[in-house]
């Protein structure tokens, strides 16, 4: 897929789009997948492989921080039983 047909042109147009918008455009064909990996697009955009690094290392980060929260959690509900079984000692004592 071509946008211009001028490669400048289409490197242009393609250092102005979002992220999200650049990697769909990317994956529509052989084409545009060759547009996206020329070296000179390269130097100028993020590569489609750096912005894959950037979301795969924001799933990183988004899964450490919810495995932080369930290790919270179940810390305080170890806390709540401790305090439960201690509250059912003192009546039996």
């Amino acid at each position: 897929m071509k946008l211009t047909g001028n490669k400048d042109v289409d490197r242009k147009i393609l250092n102005n789009l979002e992220d999200k918008d650049l990697v769909k455009f990317c994956l529509v064909d052989k084409k545009a997948n060759t547009l996206c990996n020329d070296q000179n697009q390269t130097n100028q955009h993020d590569s489609v492989n750096n912005i894959y690094f950037h979301q795969v290392s924001l799933l990183i980060t988004l899964l450490f921080y919810y495995i932080m929260r369930y290790c919270i959690l179940l810390s305080s509900l170890t806390e709540i039983k401790k305090i439960k079984i201690l509250k059912r000692g003192d009546k039996n004592t």
